[in-house]
Parts: C-alpha cells; sequence; structure tokens
C-alpha cells in the first residue's frame, strides 16, 4: 500500500524483520500461543512480503 508515499525498502525490511521477532516471541514466550495472534503476525507478514517483491520487481 504506497499511500501516494514512495516506496521505502529498508523501512519496509526493518518492519519485516520486527515481524518476525513478534511471531518468535510469540511462539518461545508463551506456553500456548493465541492462534488468531499468530494469523495475524503471519498475515502481516506475508502481505508485507508480497509488497516487497511487487516493488523490488517493478524496480527492475
Amino acid at each position: 500500500m504506497n499511500h501516494g508515499h514512495p516506496f521505502d525498502h529498508q523501512a519496509a525490511l526493518a518492519d519485516l524483520d520486527a515481524l518476525g521477532r513478534t511471531l518468535d516471541a510469540q511462539v518461545t514466550q508463551q506456553t500456548s500461543p493465541a492462534v488468531p495472534d499468530l494469523d495475524a503476525t503471519l498475515a502481516a507478514m506475508r502481505e508485507l512480503h508480497a509488497t516487497i517483491t511487487t516493488n523490488l520487481a517493478a524496480a527492475r
């Protein structure tokens, strides 16, 4: 989602990294992580990854 702003690849990678750390914490620090929380984190990661790959392909 561009929202009229140029794509910031480094910020997107940082966001993806942060989501990865969130997912890691959800899985390792909870005895029984809530499935909706995991699903939401994975969906956000999937959407961000798609945005990154789409913008990389468009930049070629």
